[in-house]
């Protein structure tokens, strides 16, 4: 993705914290030290390439070990940036989305968009219900991926060779990796799991699983935004 200078430098920085794991891209400077190349004001990297396929279909439990092992190692990496006592940013975001969404929901939109008001319908209210519970909830914040869905985890077989694409590291809860990740129950129960297995005491299980139960309207809530802009 293009952006904007300071970004890519927060996002090489994040990067560059992960380089004793050799599943992720390293960057290339050029011969004069930039990792970065320049496109109408804007700025993309220069990486190596990882091999790897994602993960096809269903999730199986070597596949989630491999993944949250991997994960769990990044976020140990990153955990400099932790926090004991913030409410995740995620729950004011994903408030501020359905909130948006209800100022306009009314306003003219294409077809396609009303077809997707149908389907949210009013599981937007239980959404909203279930992420107030959480605003002013304390839980353990730090820099993740934040987009970290099946195509920026490539595997050989049951092995991790790369875990990819930074442009939306953040500091939030190192949950919503998981959320991204497995969007199915129980390979979600069982990354939860694995996850505590290997970095016990870090992951808010209630929170994450209330994201989990509210990412399908949000999404959907996204999906109208971005049509109603165009």
């Amino acid at each position: 993705a293009w952006v904007s200078a300071e970004r890519l430098q927060a996002i090489h920085a994040a990067q560059r914290e992960l380089a004793a794991l050799d599943f992720v891209p390293r960057l290339i400077p050029d011969r004069f030290g930039q990792t970065g190349i320049d496109r109408d004001g804007l700025r993309t990297d220069v990486a190596t390439w990882c091999a790897g396929q994602p993960n096809p279909g269903i999730w199986t439990l070597p596949a989630i070990d491999a993944a949250v092992q991997a994960i769990v190692g990044a976020h140990r990496l990153w955990q400099g940036t932790m926090a004991a006592d913030r409410p995740p940013s995620v729950v004011g975001r994903r408030l501020s989305l359905l909130a948006e969404y209800e100022s306009r929901s009314n306003a003219g939109h294409p077809p396609i968009v009303a077809e997707i008001e149908a389907a949210i319908g009013p599981h937007r209210f239980e959404a909203s219900r279930r992420l107030r519970q959480f605003r002013n909830h304390a839980s353990i914040t730090q820099t993740i991926w934040s987009d970290l869905h099946r195509e920026h985890v490539l595997f050989d077989q049951d092995r991790i060779t790369g875990l990819i694409d930074f442009g939306a590291v953040r500091e939030d809860h190192p949950g919503c990796d998981l959320v991204r990740l497995f969007d199915d129950e129980p390979s979600l129960m069982m990354a939860l799991d694995c996850y505590e297995k290997y970095r016990p005491n870090v992951i808010d299980r209630q929170l994450t699983i209330a994201l989990a139960e509210t990412a399908a309207v949000v999404n959907l809530a996204a999906w109208v935004r971005r049509l109603a802009e165009r």
